[in-house]
């Protein structure tokens, strides 16, 4: 987790930023923007940018059944139907977010959101 503020910057603007630092600290310490993360490999100089609710629904692993339709994020009641419905496969034995994005920023990264992308 980075957080950090530039004044008269938007949200845009630090997306921008964050992808250019963790790619170019990536270079220079390893000599490259490839790595890899759980058997994954990562390139740190490739970003995607996402909304939260298009995050979800293209990372969501294929070995999972259900994958989500907009429709199933729009709310917190369909959401938490999706949940119940694949929670021992996101490996979340219980579930109690009350907001919209509490709940997206949850299955983002119980689905695979390790990935390099922004979501917004």
């Amino acid at each position: 987790m980075l957080e950090f503020y530039q004044a008269y910057a938007n949200y845009h603007d630090l997306m921008t930023l964050t992808e250019e630092l963790v790619a170019f600290v990536a270079q220079e310490v390893n000599g490259t923007t490839i790595t890899e993360f759980n058997g994954v490999e990562i390139d740190l100089g490739n970003w995607k940018r996402y909304t939260m609710r298009a995050a979800i629904i293209e990372l969501w692993p294929t070995e999972i059944p259900s994958k989500p339709t907009l429709e199933r994020l729009l709310t917190v009641e369909a959401l938490q139907s999706l949940l119940r419905e694949t929670s021992g496969a996101l490996e979340m034995e219980t579930y109690s977010r009350d907001t919209i994005s509490d709940s997206h920023d949850e299955v983002f990264q119980r689905a695979g959101g390790y990935r390099p992308s922004s979501a917004h």
